[in-house]
């Protein structure tokens, strides 16, 4: 593990409780799939930023982050997607 991801580890409880002082960071998304994000996210009881920082938690292997719940009720894959 990487004195990154164990940084962002530490963070994250941080991260959650001071987001208004966390650096705005940009990215680029198709609008459709953006605004279902959102609808998808609101379904969960998340809002985007915060789903967003949770998948990326877990993309890094950071100790504890787990995928969040599918919006469908599906099961959560613990594997990486294919294709």
């Amino acid at each position: 593990m990487t004195a990154a991801v164990q940084a962002v580890g530490l963070a994250s409880v941080a991260d959650e409780a001071n987001w208004k002082r966390t650096p705005l960071r940009s990215i680029r998304m198709e609008p459709e799939l953006w605004s279902a994000l959102d609808s998808a996210a609101k379904s969960g009881g998340y809002d985007r930023s915060s789903l967003v920082r949770q998948l990326v938690r877990w993309y890094l292997g950071v100790p504890g982050a787990q995928l969040p719940p599918r919006p469908d009720g599906g099961p959560s894959p613990d594997t990486h997607a294919t294709g």
